[in-house]
């Protein structure tokens, strides 16, 4: 019997220590992506072994893991169920305000310039978007978003 419960005790800090680590490599993909969004690249463009390595681990973590632990269930504990919540409910706050915040931005520079040109900093990123490339930088979004939240209420918690 204290067998099993070693073994649940086990699974559900386990999530604790997976969610941690995809919290840090989501931040290490989006400091990459951010750096690169920049132009800071490596001189020569040849990337160094350990980048390339950190960079097939970070794919892994956001690609696989974060959506695996999001919908997990069998490998939460009470308390983490009731963290799961709460952050779906923060992120769907979210996710409906947010685009009524940049449509309302845009609403404004539009009245405020007359120009109904997109502000500059976006160019690049919707010149080079593709259908497949906007709908993974959103769900990457997502998945960062939502470990992000969950951690930030886990942090409220223990304090």
């Amino acid at each position: 019997m204290t067998e099993i419960i070693a073994k649940r005790d086990f699974k559900y800090r386990l999530y604790f220590r997976l969610m941690d680590a995809c919290l840090l490599f989501g931040l290490l993909g989006l400091v990459d992506h951010l750096l690169g969004s920049f132009g800071i690249h490596f001189a020569d463009g040849e990337h160094p072994i350990w980048y390339v390595a950190l960079g097939a681990v970070t794919l892994a973590m956001n690609f696989l893991l974060a959506p695996f632990l999001i919908l997990a269930g069998f490998m939460r504990d009470e308390y983490a169920e009731l963290l799961w919540k709460r952050t779906t409910n923060v992120i769907v706050t979210v996710v409906t305000i947010l685009p009524l915040g940049i449509v309302g931005l845009g609403v404004v520079s539009v009245l405020t310039t007359g120009s109904r040109t997109l502000p500059a900093f976006l160019n690049p990123l919707l010149e080079t978007a593709t259908w497949i490339s906007a709908i993974t930088l959103f769900w990457l979004a997502f998945c960062l978003l939502f470990v992000a939240i969950f951690q930030c209420l886990r942090w409220k918690d223990s304090r």
